[in-house]
């Protein structure tokens, strides 16, 4: 109980400190799963998808809202007879160091930080390869998920030399 409410305690403090929210389906005003149409209206911009970006999948683009950058990647959005009818949110992403989740963890925060705050879900580690072939001991992809809630979302952070320089957050594992 005492978790949960510091969690909802440290979510607040977040959102009216610095304007920013993240949680594992949320980063700042962008929500995993929200259709193209919110994002026009949260950003100002009309967003058209060139044919090459179509034939190559290449749905992202770069939005800077309140002095943070995001990059959102889209992605089809089906009807329930498997046909797409437009494009929703498939990850959000940020290098920003202002935003934090509830457990505190944010840009520069280590893999042990991560760990910790995170004790009681579902944990993945990849490490990255360099061009010699060699898995690096510093530099991985840290995925915290659940896989009793999987609508709960899923944080993703990169890190390297063992800290945090980017987190996503999306609706899947450390594939994205």
């Amino acid at each position: 109980m005492k978790k949960l409410f510091a969690f909802f305690l440290l979510l607040i403090l977040n959102t009216i400190v610095f304007g920013q929210v993240l949680t594992p389906k949320q980063m700042g005003p962008f929500k995993v799963n929200a259709k193209l149409s919110e994002v026009e209206k949260i950003s100002k911009q009309k967003i058209k998808f060139t044919e090459q970006q179509i034939e190559n999948y290449d749905y992202d683009r770069i939005f800077t809202i309140n002095g943070v950058e995001y990059t959102i990647s889209f992605n089809d959005e089906y009807d329930k007879n498997g046909r797409p009818i437009g494009k929703i949110i498939d990850f959000v992403s940020s290098a920003n160091p202002k935003l934090k989740t509830a457990e505190g963890i944010g840009i520069g925060s280590t893999k042990n930080d991560i760990i910790n705050a995170y004790s009681f879900s579902d944990i993945t580690i990849f490490y990255t390869s360099g061009e010699d072939g060699i898995r690096s001991k510093t530099d991985c992809i840290i995925s915290v998920f659940y896989l009793d809630e999987p609508d709960e979302g899923t944080y993703t952070f990169e890190l390297k030399d063992l800290k945090i320089t980017k987190i996503t957050v999306s609706n899947f594992g450390a594939w994205n």
